[in-house]
């Protein structure tokens, strides 16, 4: 018949976490005292009658003798003695000390040659080597044998052998050396006790050498174990005086208290005096004998045997399991049979009532134990050190009372500890430690033994209930400790937690047991986590107590609390890594409260502070306070979010420190204003070093940045708008003050430049040679020429041309363009960090889901502006004041709100048709106006400029209102009639500022590369005018003759250009050493661009000549020849446009390219030099031939135009240009990195448009006619193309209206 496992359980609990019974309430011992005293000393009796010494008189040999003291002993009171079963009737010859060491020394000496000479076997090898050892030493050495032959005491003979093992275990044991080490001194002890009883030593001789071997502190098994194995592996029995040793035996019992073994020990635990012991057991003794006790076993037996013994089949899991019971039970019981029915010692006589075993042994046994256990130990012991006397009524009374079965045993004795020195409300870990030790050693010796959920239903049930009883005891524990939670030292739960999971939860009964029923321990775990709560709620009380309670409250204060808060919760997530019994996580519980408690009174706190703080100091808190605050809340709030995951924070924080925030802000806007303000001021204009081209200033103005942004994100921001928000002001304000930076910074350099060229025609001056030296130009007298001079100077040969000086560039010129280089690369650094799209993006957002406006970010009264950008492109047909016709020209603009110069163009020698495409920025305040005056200027090379000045060539004005143009940034074109003669181009394009990431990126990046650019070409201009000097008509007329007749050799063209070899490579000597080599290749490329136009105004006419028929009847210097050309003279041979196409290759391969150490050939061939290129293959075609081409290239040209129109966005104005070239120019275009990159790859793809490259075909073809005399045709030409143009223009405009589409025609 078989169990199911669970019943027991089950039968423990019907409902979730039940009221499991107390272990003194389920096991207390049903027990009088009177019959657990009067079993135990009947028990008692019982040992004594058959103690060895009370056996029949008979011969014994030591083996036997060894045997019997083994067993049982001759120990009065308690205390084991050596003496043989002879006891007292032992006749001894003894002999007195001296002799006795003597003999024994000789007794010694032969059994260890015996050992030597394998006579005597020795099982463990360790000890035969120790014998052999100690035998070679102080016996077969002559030396050491004089130290034996000197021994006065046994004692110095054990010293010197314990000399000897423990060197031969240093040398070859592998195991526990000093259990070994012990094991062996026992075994040679024992030793010399035997020799010294087969010699017949003196029982004083003898006790020596027992008193010895008691003070040795045993690390293993008991003395009385070691023992039997010594005399086992020393085989004793071999020498030749193991003869017997007969003695007379008396059998008589004489039940005197003394000689009662374990009587005192008895005594004492039932606190009996001796008199009243005494009587009891003269008193029981009459009773007590084996017979009796054998009748009460046969008649267990017969119980057991007919399945009605105290267990049955159904308290086992298993038939199996229940039989094994009865077999060993069974077993048991035959062992005490043939003890104690094959004894001839009778003590009393029998009685059919008088009973040796109790009707209930289980309590019995439990109630002895209760009383053995509260004698040798008690509540504070840590370790579980039980007597002989203590292990003798536990072993003894076990086994008669029948109670040892290894699952009854474990149980009862772990019940007896847990009623007694276990039952404490906290646990003894120490002690259970060792309990649970003692019974897996002692009792539960094999491992089937240990699985307590096969155990029988009794067992199992008393051991589940004291484990639950020890589950809450570690939960009190825990409880204890958890109260000294926020202590200095913090509480260690690892002992007992320990001892939980190696002893409690892998205990298979309470595995079963909690699987089969609805028991938890929600309850212990709610305890504990209320202990935490409360002790962190004190622990947060304590920290406020520290507060002041009046006006001194300050916000270091505050700070203090939750910087204790803080630390606390670290030092506890640092010390408690796991969850409490897998469920309770310490820090959470704890950071949750003290979290929790503060931010909840810390609205009320900071008020209070910022109202003491006002009164104190009649000031606000300063915001580098407050938010060093911020930052520690903010950790907690992050902590908070971790522990706390169903609730938000007590209070919105960055709503509570925005205002701070924005304080920080003001300061940071201050700040980097003032460093520009400063730089400007003291910088000297120097490189930092020799590897640092650029000076301090940038880094002084990079790093207040850079660190304003870094204070800002190392705030850790949680409101992203208003993160987003404080980016856009500070970027904002940036973008403000690199406008003055990069203006301030041009103008320097244009001062610096201008300094320079006065230093440079002083020298000249001084010189005497101002006619050959200054830029490169022709000089006339200081007379004026008459028009007969003039022709005869023409008609001359020209003079010998002389290379001008090299311009020098001053240090502080170079350093502020490369200020401006590296500043535009910190820009893009920063935007790389910054992300202004997200934070754009963050802005619309948070705006629009917020219904918030730019209240939220204009709150620091930082004005907005529109920003006017002005594109002085070229001018048509303007005044010509000096003696060739022509005009050096310029255009300055003046705005009349500001009521100073806005801008300045640079001056563009010898020309009626000046073409400057440069760009100028003006702000105004949003939605003002404001009136543009445009002056042309002719500067005057005259040496007495300095007295007369520049004269005014024409004006021109502009009112420059929101309301007349589209605010996207797009270019709005303008012509605009002088007041003289002429027209001025330019464009206009408006943008309003916006707090916006993008913006603020895209206007320093265009204020700085638009200072940069406008550097580079002042630099070039400077050596700009010699180029036109030497790419000229003068050159070309040097090298031809008269007849032009014979092409020039190759070393004559060459050598006409050597001189602007030299002259670029002089000044860009001088430049590279200043300027970095990105600036370098713009200097060079914006050269060579300065090469290219001139070669092109040069080789042929401008397409303006043919545009203005008026200026064809005008009287000019060509008048009298037919071929000459107003504003460009006489055209070209196809000899000389060879001669020119030839210098540009010299320039570019030998010069610039410079086997690959200047600018990159894509670069240097680009479309300008591409179309150039296009005119020596149509130069020498005829004026009818070319007239075809243009017929067929016109239609090419009409798909261009519809193209543009057709391919732009129908929301933008449709202007004068519409390509990506204009879109890349608008500050939202260039504000975004990768926006710039894509424009510019559209800009260069448009560059290889075949469209595009026919428009251009057409427009050189039609100069090419006016140099052949057909400017008729070419005006008629482009007449058509412009009425064609609009005619395109209307329909694209017509198409998009219908569409639905946005649209603003301007003309």
């Amino acid at each position: 018949m078989k169990r199911i496992t669970s019943t027991t359980s089950t039968s423990l609990s019907h409902n979730n976490n039940p009221d499991i019974p107390s272990v003194k309430d389920s096991y207390s011992p049903a027990v009088s005292p009177h019959d657990l005293y009067s079993y135990s000393l009947k028990l008692l009796i019982l040992e004594y009658i058959n103690e060895p010494r009370f056996q029949s008189s008979k011969s014994i040999n030591i083996d036997q003798r060894q045997s019997s003291r083994e067993r049982y002993g001759d120990l009065n009171n308690g205390r084991i003695t050596r003496l043989g079963s002879g006891g007292n009737n032992i006749i001894k010859e003894e002999k007195n000390d001296d002799t006795a060491l003597a003999l024994l020394k000789g007794k010694l000496e032969l059994y260890l040659n015996k050992v030597t000479i394998n006579q005597v076997g020795i099982t463990n090898q360790d000890y035969r080597r120790s014998l052999m050892k100690y035998y070679n030493d102080y016996y077969l050495n002559p030396t050491l044998r004089k130290t034996t032959d000197e021994i006065i005491r046994p004692e110095d003979m054990i010293v010197y052998f314990s000399k000897t093992a423990s060197n031969q275990l240093t040398k070859f044991q592998t195991g526990n050396f000093q259990y070994e080490l012990y094991n062996q001194i026992s075994k040679f002890i024992f030793l010399l006790i035997e020799l010294a009883n087969a010699s017949q030593a003196s029982s004083s001789f003898i006790k020596r050498l027992e008193d010895y071997e008691r003070s040795l502190k045993s690390p293993g098994p008991s003395i009385q174990a070691k023992r039997a194995c010594i005399y086992q592996e020393s085989n004793i029995g071999s020498l030749e005086d193991q003869a017997n040793i007969s003695g007379t035996l008396k059998n008589i019992p004489t039940f005197r208290l003394e000689q009662v073994t374990h009587s005192s020990y008895f005594a004492e635990i039932f606190d009996v005096d001796p008199l009243t012991l005494q009587q009891d057991i003269i008193k029981i003794s009459k009773y007590v004998n084996n017979d009796q006790y054998c009748r009460e076993l046969r008649q267990l037996s017969n119980s057991v045997k007919n399945d009605k013994g105290p267990l049955v089949n159904i308290d086992f899991s298993s038939n199996d399991d229940y039989e094994l019971w009865k077999s060993y039970i069974l077993n048991e019981m035959n062992i005490l049979f043939k003890k104690y029915e094959t004894r001839s010692v009778q003590a009393g006589q029998s009685s059919e009532t008088f009973e040796i075993l109790p009707k209930n042994p289980r309590d019995m046994f439990t109630a002895l134990m209760v009383k053995v256990f509260a004698k040798d130990c008690n509540n504070q012991s840590t370790s579980l050190k039980l007597t002989q006397d203590a292990l003798f009524f536990l072993s003894k009374y076990s086994k008669y009372w029948m109670v040892d079965y290894y699952s009854t045993l474990a149980s009862l004795i772990y019940t007896s500890m847990t009623l007694t020195v276990l039952g404490n409300e906290q646990i003894n870990v120490p002690l259970a430690e060792n309990l649970f030790s003692m019974i897996d050693l002692k009792i539960l010796t094999k491992d089937v033994y240990k699985n307590t959920s096969i155990w029988n239903d009794g067992d199992q049930k008393q051991w589940i209930i004291n484990m639950l009883f020890i589950e809450e005891q570690c939960m009190n524990s825990l409880d204890n400790l958890l109260s000294g939670l926020f202590t200095k030292t913090k509480p260690k739960f690892s002992p007992i937690l320990s001892f939980y999971y190696t002893y409690i939860e892998t205990d298979p009964a309470i595995v079963m047991f909690k699987k089969y029923t609805d028991y938890t321990n929600k309850n212990a775990i709610r305890r504990l986590k209320k202990t935490i709560f409360k002790c962190a709620e004190i622990y947060y009380i304590s920290l406020l107590d520290t507060l002041p309670k009046d006006k001194f409250l300050e916000l270091h204060h505050i700070q203090e609390v939750g910087e204790s808060l803080l630390q606390s919760i670290k030092d506890i997530q640092k010390r408690y890594t796991k969850p409490l019994l897998d469920k309770i996580n310490i820090a959470f519980i704890s950071a949750e409260m003290l979290i929790t408690a503060y931010a909840t009174d810390f609205p009320s706190m900071i008020k209070r502070a910022e109202r003491y703080y006002k009164i104190n100091n009649n000031e606000s808190i300063a915001p580098v306070n407050a938010l060093e605050l911020y930052s520690l809340l903010k950790e907690l709030r992050d902590i908070y979010i971790q522990v706390q995951t169903k609730r938000q924070f007590p209070f919105d924080l960055e709503n509570m420190f925005y205002k701070y925030m924005r304080k920080i802000i003001r300061e940071i806007i201050k700040n980097i204003k003032g460093v520009i303000i400063t730089s400007l001021k003291n910088e000297r204009w120097e490189r930092i070093n020799n590897e640092t081209p650029f000076s301090h200033s940038v880094l002084d103005i990079f790093k207040m940045v850079n660190e304003s942004i870094e204070l800002i994100i190392n705030l850790g921001w949680g409101n992203f708008y208003q993160l987003a928000t404080a980016f856009t002001l500070i970027l904002k304000a940036l973008s403000d003050d690199i406008k003055i930076y990069s203006q301030s910074t041009l103008k320097l350099i244009q001062k610096d430049l201008r300094q320079s060229s006065f230093d440079a025609l002083k020298n000249t001056i001084e010189d005497h040679n101002l006619e050959e030296r200054v830029m490169g130009s022709d000089v006339k007298d200081k007379k004026r020429w008459t028009f007969h001079e003039m022709k005869k100077a023409l008609m001359s040969q020209p003079e010998k041309r002389v290379i001008p000086p090299t311009f020098e560039y001053r240090e502080g010129t170079c350093v502020m363009l490369n200020d401006l280089e590296t500043m535009i690369k910190m820009v893009n650094e920063l935007d790389e960090k910054l992300e202004p799209e997200c934070i754009s993006q963050e802005i619309e957002n948070g705006n629009s889901s917020n219904d918030l406006n730019d209240k939220n970010i204009t709150d620091l009264d930082v004005p907005l502006h529109q920003v006017y950008s002005i594109r002085v492109v070229e001018a048509k047909d303007i005044r010509g004041y000096g003696k060739d016709g022509m005009s050096n020209v310029s255009v300055s603009l003046r705005c009349s709100t500001k009521q100073r110069e806005s801008g300045m163009t640079r001056v563009i020698p010898k020309t009626t048709n000046p073409i400057w495409d440069e760009e100028f920025e003006i702000q105004l305040p949003f939605n003002s106006s404001s009136n543009l005056t445009f002056n042309v200027w002719h500067h005057s090379s005259s040496k007495l400029k300095a007295f007369t000045g520049d004269d005014i060539c024409g004006r021109a004005n502009l009112t420059l209102d929101p309301k007349h143009f589209t605010d996207d940034g797009f270019p709005n074109s303008r012509t605009l009639d002088l007041d003289t003669q002429g027209q001025l181009y330019i464009q206009i394009s408006l943008e309003t500022e916006k707090y916006d990431a993008l913006f603020s990126f895209g206007r320093s990046y265009r204020l700085l590369s638009r200072s940069r650019d406008r550097a580079v070409e002042l630099l070039v201009d400077k050596f700009s005018s010699y180029v036109s000097y030497s790419i000229s008509r003068q050159t070309l007329q040097s090298i031809c003759d008269n007849t032009q007749s014979l092409r020039p050799t190759d070393d004559s063209i060459y050598d006409a250009i050597v001189p602007l070899f030299d002259y670029l490579n002089s000044n860009l000597t001088i430049l590279a050493t200043q300027l970095t080599d990105e600036l370098l290749i713009m200097v060079m490329l914006k050269a060579w661009f300065s090469i290219l136009k001139t070669a092109d105004n040069l080789l042929l006419p401008q397409l303006s000549i043919a545009k203005n028929k008026l200026a064809l009847t005008k009287n000019s210097l060509w008048k009298h020849d037919s071929t000459a050309l107003p504003g460009y003279g006489r055209p070209l041979t196809i000899k000389e446009v060879e001669i020119v196409f030839n210098w540009l290759d010299a320039l570019c391969i030998d010069f610039f390219y410079n086997n690959g150490e200047g600018p990159p050939l894509q670069d240097l061939k680009n479309k300008d030099y591409q179309k150039l290129l296009l005119i020596p293959a149509f130069y020498d075609k005829s004026s009818a031939e070319l007239k075809k081409e243009i017929q067929r290239l016109t239609p090419s040209y009409y798909k261009f135009i519809e193209k543009k129109y057709r391919d732009n966005n129908p929301n933008i104005v449709i202007s004068r240009k519409l390509t990506s070239v204009e879109r890349r120019k608008t500050i939202m275009k260039t504000s975004f990195r990768k926006t710039k990159e894509q424009l510019d790859r559209e800009a260069s793809d448009d560059c290889i448009n075949t469209l595009e490259r026919d428009s251009e075909l057409l427009d050189i073809i039609l100069r090419i006619l006016i140099s052949k005399n057909e400017t008729d045709f070419v005006y008629q030409h482009l007449h058509e193309r412009k009425l064609k143009r609009k005619m395109i223009a209307i329909t694209s405009i017509a198409d998009k209206v219908s569409k639905g589409h946005r649209v603003k025609y301007k003309k």
